[in-house]
């Protein structure tokens, strides 16, 4: 660049800055609770007290550099490859002049994606990432474990997604009924989401309730089931876009994560009594609306009426 100064300057020393960072989309698919593809912004602005040229405070890309060759693996063998040397080095050369700036990590991802469900394997994430060609093309692979970002106890693997990654969440056989809790703890799960209940309650109507709430938590801020009830019938949307029914005897009694009190996701229907149909169709057009190409009204009135 500085060749093409010098026809109008004798000593050229052009430098560039970033001005900003587009946005970032990645695709996240597996155990979590609105997968799909997000976008995110690809760096923000953050404010550090006291913020000076001591090298101290800055961040220790180096370190960061030696994790990622350790994680990353190639997807055609099993080798270790350096897979974003170069990427950490031009970091690395930026950092006096970018060193308040947050760029978008897996728990950022994990967060836009609704957070981990009671099946995530928190300790088996793949992310999937486009090799550099200068590193030989391809597509590269790394295996990451969160457990000690939730436990408060390792955020290493925290690592910085780049524009076209996969993140894969694996699904664990057994439920993990800590897992909720420790989602909403570490910030990845939001605290409250919304849920309709519906038929024979005292306060019938879209919920919002704990995001490691159960059936019958949900039963109860409604105010509760009438006296005089039905069968409850249990309506959700799962994250592979199959759709949950169940129809059982309701009772105060069952235990937290079975059957017939199963934990809730955003956008789960709960309708107490004989008749499915005594929701309103608008009502489920507008509390489905995010779910739309997933599960019609018509399917979710047939559902209900099953």
């Amino acid at each position: 660049m500085n060749n093409a100064f010098k026809e109008f300057i004798k000593y050229p020393s052009a430098e560039v800055e970033v001005d900003r960072y587009r946005n970032i989309k990645v695709l996240v698919n597996g155990e979590v609770s609105k997968p799909g593809l997000r976008v995110l912004e690809g760096a923000v602005q953050i404010k550090l007290n006291n913020f000076s040229e001591d090298k101290s405070i800055e961040p220790n890309f180096s370190s960061t550099s030696d994790k990622l060759e350790k994680l990353i693996k190639s997807e055609s063998n099993t080798d270790e490859i350096n897979f974003s040397k170069s990427n950490v080095n031009e970091e690395s050369s930026q950092k006096r002049n970018y060193a308040n700036l947050y760029f978008p990590t897996i728990v950022d991802a994990l967060r836009e994606s609704g957070g981990i469900t009671e099946y995530s394997d928190i300790s088996n994430i793949q992310v999937i990432r486009k090799n550099n060609i200068s590193q030989g093309g391809g597509k590269i692979q790394a295996n990451i474990d969160i457990e000690g970002i939730l436990y408060s106890t390792d955020d290493s693997q925290n690592i910085r997604i780049y524009d076209g990654d996969i993140i894969f969440v694996n699904k664990s056989s057994t439920p993990n009924k800590f897992l909720l809790k420790k989602g909403m703890q570490s910030a990845i799960n939001p605290i409250t989401i919304s849920v309709l209940v519906a038929g024979r309650v005292n306060k019938p109507g879209i919920t919002r309730i704990f995001r490691d709430a159960t059936l019958n938590d949900a039963i109860d801020l409604a105010g509760g089931a009438k006296i005089i009830k039905g069968p409850v019938r249990y309506v959700s949307v799962k994250n592979d876009s199959t759709v949950d029914k169940r129809k059982f005897k309701y009772s105060r009694n069952n235990k937290r994560g079975s059957y017939k009190n199963p934990y809730l996701n955003e956008g789960d229907m709960i309708i107490i009594g004989e008749s499915g149909l005594s929701i309103t169709s608008e009502v489920i057009t507008s509390f489905t609306k995010p779910f739309t190409g997933l599960f019609s009204t018509y399917g979710i009135i047939k559902a209900l009426s099953d």
